[in-house]
């Protein structure tokens, strides 16, 4: 969108008391005329909307939470749950479903007694829909006198007086859980983690055993630091490579020389370095392996596969393009295509790489703006596939054809192997959920309460290309694809069950981890953006301006009026996607998930961005592993490690590759329980969830187990 456009624009529509100085207050101008035009009953609920915000605030603030939302929350009615027995479910957590029963009123002292000794540790407000007005929320409690943690979710209709302020609350549909008993995660370590001078980020987050020892150590490449484990068991903190490497923008190790030892190749602008490996360290000295041409402008991720089968470790590259800088924004912001260059790369057996992404069929999708992406048997035929992930169009996969040489070729698989794909894509993880024997696929995604507004209003605006439908697509949130076969055919599918994790927030990192060895895996979700002393969000600026102001191109007169804009909401201290909470999926053998984060002590209130899973203590559990990227109440980046303490687990096998050729490859478990066979399908993935490279080394839970075969714990894949 050119000035010129703006210019006319404004010209046509343009009142005789309007007189604009100059090209941006015409844009400012435009723009406020059409909020009025196109987002009036928006503007009312924002209205609406600050009242919530104000309570959520001062809930915030306060040093005794509940009592300050005992003392601002005064609605005339109030409509409380009714709940009767509790349903039982593992490690003793009790859901408690509402009665549908006639909405009446109920005292306000009944509120008092329905949660009499209970503390609140955290609340959301989300307001998802317009006439009538609904909200989602969450209430994190917790009863110190009984060791026990409540969670209290769901929809809440709300009715408000002429003057905005709470009329009518039926919280008659809030769900109830609870259990007993300490946290099932305790924290074992935590570390503020600097970036070096002049970089911005501390990850990627890389997980491996790097002597061979068996015990794993966790790298932060980006600020250059490594996490060893003593043998007393405590965890620190070392330089991961002695000297000062330079800028680390993003990193991923293996065996890329055929050496049978795992080297580090890292990006910086100019390219890709390799430091050899050799007894758990790293060689001060780095050689170049591959010179970009023109200059990288912002490496994001790294995945590592033998794509082509000639026996050495090839990479494909990705790059990310930020929004806002310099007055461009993704265009079409759906199916944007108009980011910086990614590329397939080829190892020549010694760890130098040569550019072949035109060669190999992947030009036409290049240009995405990509935040993950992972080399992967999808389809099972022996050779690996290729899936990215970008944020402003979702999923994309590509079929590798199995050919060697300059005959590989890589066809887009998309549209053939997964419905609807669109998304906010900030990451994706693998797993077998339903323990089928076959992959699933979860593609993390952003879901936005703005946009769910304008869809419960059917709210729109002319936009430079058609997008009908296509904003609401975007912003469902995760996908979850169950691996299916009809008629012998690949497909990845949705499932009524797919909707349970598919709004999680401004969601970054997953960890799909069987947390309780029942031989199905748990969903972890990193969540938040930049939280910062108030509640009130950006976000929904970006829906009803940005996105119409900005295109692929540069443009001053938007990147100042971004600017300011952005400039105004940090100076209100507004956050953007902020105050979310991690959520973790408790697995009901694939047919039903339980949200129990704050259950467990992992709903963390702090912006994370990686997550993963992985036994540190060697105590046969899947223990985690977040960063944090925070703003607010000090600007810092962090790494947690949390120990599962979960006591009912059941049994588990590690499954050890023969060698790191078999990054990407699918295979499957076949485990007897309880007389019962069953099939967990597991894949072995180099670089996938945010900026994360987990190590080749499976750890499967096979619950109950009486198969004699499993008492080794251990499995190789040869």
């Amino acid at each position: 969108m050119t000035v010129s456009v703006w210019l006319v624009r404004k010209q046509n529509s343009r009142s005789s008391t309007s007189a604009p100085t100059n090209a941006l207050q015409i844009l400012s101008a435009f723009e406020e005329q059409s909020a009025a035009k196109y987002w009036q009953p928006e503007l009312d609920a924002q209205r609406r909307l600050r009242t919530v915000t104000a309570l959520w605030d001062a809930i915030n603030h306060s040093t005794n939470k509940l009592a300050t939302a005992l003392a601002n929350f005064s609605p005339r009615e109030l409509i409380l749950p009714v709940y009767n027995s509790a349903t039982e479910l593992p490690h003793n957590i009790r859901l408690f479903a509402p009665l549908n029963t006639t909405s009446q009123p109920s005292p306000y002292s009944e509120l008092l007694a329905f949660i009499n000794d209970w503390m609140l540790d955290e609340c959301e407000f989300r307001f998802t829909a317009i006439n009538p007005d609904i909200f989602y929320v969450s209430l994190h409690l917790y009863h110190p006198t009984l060791s026990k943690r409540a969670i209290l979710e769901g929809n809440v209709s709300v009715q408000f007086s002429t003057s905005n302020t709470l009329d009518r609350v039926d919280a008659s549909r809030l769900e109830l859980r609870t259990r007993a008993g300490p946290a099932a995660f305790a924290e074992m370590f935590h570390a503020q983690v600097p970036p070096p001078p002049g970089s911005y980020l501390i990850d990627p987050l890389i997980v491996w055993d790097l002597d061979s020892d068996s015990q794993l150590e966790v790298l932060l490449p980006g600020a250059n630091v490594v996490i060893r484990r003593t043998p007393e068991g405590a965890f620190t903190p070392d330089r991961l490579i002695t000297h000062e490497p330079g800028p680390i923008l993003t990193a991923i190790v293996g065996d890329f020389t055929g050496n049978g030892t795992t080297d580090l190749v890292t990006a910086n602008f100019d390219g890709l370095q390799l430091f050899e490996g050799a007894g758990g360290q790293f060689s001060n000295s780095s050689r170049r392996v591959w010179t970009a041409t023109p200059r990288l402008r912002y490496p994001q991720a790294l995945t590592a596969g033998d794509m082509d089968r000639d026996g050495d470790l090839d990479l494909f590259l990705a790059q990310y393009k930020v929004p806002f800088q310099n007055g461009q924004m993704p265009f079409p912001y759906f199916d944007a295509n108009d980011g910086y260059p990614n590329f397939l790369l080829a190892n020549d057996g010694t760890g130098n790489f040569t550019d072949i992404t035109a060669r190999a069929g992947l030009a036409a999708k290049r240009a995405r703006r990509a935040y993950s992406a992972s080399f992967v048997d999808l389809d099972s035929d022996s050779d690996l596939d290729l899936v990215l992930t970008s944020d402003f169009a979702g999923l994309d996969a590509f079929e590798n054809n199995g050919a060697r040489g300059d005959n590989l070729k890589f066809t887009d698989a998309t549209k053939k192997w997964f419905p609807e794909t669109a998304a906010l894509g900030m990451g994706h993880s693998f797993a077998d959920f339903d323990r089928d024997g076959l992959l699933d696929l979860i593609l993390i995604g952003m879901n936005s309460p703005t946009a769910d507004r304008l869809r419960s209003a059917n709210l729109s605006r002319p936009y430079d290309v058609p997008d009908a439908g296509r904003r609401d697509a975007l912003t469902f949130g995760n996908r979850l694809y169950f691996g299916s076969r009809e008629n012998f055919q690949l497909q990845f599918v949705h499932r009524p069950v797919s909707a349970q994790v598919a709004r999680t927030g401004w969601s970054w990192g997953s960890a799909t981890a069987d947390i309780d060895n029942d031989g199905f895996p748990e969903l972890y979700i990193a969540n938040g953006h930049a939280s910062r002393a108030s509640t009130h969000d950006y976000e929904s600026e970006f829906w009803l301006h940005d996105i119409y102001v900005g295109q692929s191109q540069e443009n001053s007169f938007a990147e100042t009026y971004f600017r300011q804009k952005l400039t105004r909401a940090r100076a209100a201290n507004h956050s953007y996607g902020g105050h979310e909470r991690n959520r973790l999926y408790l697995n009901q053998r694939g047919t039903n998930f339980v949200e129990v984060a704050h259950l467990f002590g992992l709903a963390l209130p702090e912006d994370c961005r990686n997550a993963a899973a992985a036994d540190l203590d060697r105590d046969g559990r899947l223990d985690l592993v977040v960063t944090t990227f925070e703003e607010y109440p000090e600007v810092r980046q962090t790494v947690r490690f949390y120990r599962n303490k979960l006591e009912s687990v059941g049994h588990h096998v590690t499954i050890a590759p023969a060698n790191s050729l078999h990054t990407g490859a699918t295979a499957a478990l076949i485990s007897t329980s309880n007389n019962t066979a069953q099939t967990n399908a597991f894949t072995i993935v180099s670089g996938e969830s945010y900026r994360t490279q987990l190590s080749p080394n499976l750890h499967l839970g096979v619950g109950p187990a009486t198969d004699p075969r499993l008492s080794t714990n251990t499995f190789t894949l040869e």
